[in-house]
């Protein structure tokens, strides 16, 4: 057996720290190209870091808090689904703030989406702009109007909203009773 010396300490330390670096070299993550989340490591085909395999046998991305109103698309990062906004997509996104705005005359936010309406005078058009219309200017509807079917219809501008018997102006809906 031979005597343990400073030299030979040192021949251990350095065949180790060498042998762990070699190590981290060979199983180093290079993206592969051909399937989203798949890595080598070494000879090895596997799922990167922040990926995991599903049923499937396929990688797939994981969002430690998931993603509300969109889809997971890498580690940690969500794409919203349109009228949503935020790192997990849980914020509505107010469409009516947006520049240029997506209505004419009148934008009322909804969750995930918003509603148009127009002036009283003026017809709904399908892109979200208000058309002169004297047949709704005719129909003296309180908060415009739109054409479904060759029908003049009145609307009203929230959920919280009906038309009344006059079918023109807008009253509070009643409470649903048994």
């Amino acid at each position: 057996m031979q005597p343990f010396t400073l030299f030979g300490a040192f021949y251990i330390l350095h065949n180790i720290f060498s042998s762990s670096t070699e190590a981290y070299r060979h199983h180093r993550q290079v993206l592969t190209g051909t399937q989203s989340g798949v890595c080598r490591y070494g000879r090895r085909l596997e799922c990167c870091y922040g990926w995991m395999k599903n049923t499937k046998g396929q990688c797939e991305a994981q969002c430690e808090h998931g993603c509300k109103h969109g889809e997971c698309v890498g580690p940690n990062k969500c794409k919203c689904f349109p009228g949503y906004t935020g790192k997990t997509c849980n914020q509505d996104l107010n469409e009516c703030g947006l520049k240029p705005r997506p209505c004419e005359h009148r934008c009322m936010n909804t969750h995930g989406s918003y509603k148009c309406y127009c002036l009283n005078g003026y017809m709904l058009m399908s892109d979200g702009s208000c058309a002169n219309s004297r047949t709704c200017s005719l129909a003296h509807c309180q908060y415009g109007c739109e054409e479904v079917e060759g029908e003049i219809r009145c609307l009203c501008p929230s959920a919280g909203l009906q038309l009344g018997q006059d079918e023109r102006t807008c009253v509070g809906k009643l409470p649903f009773s048994r």
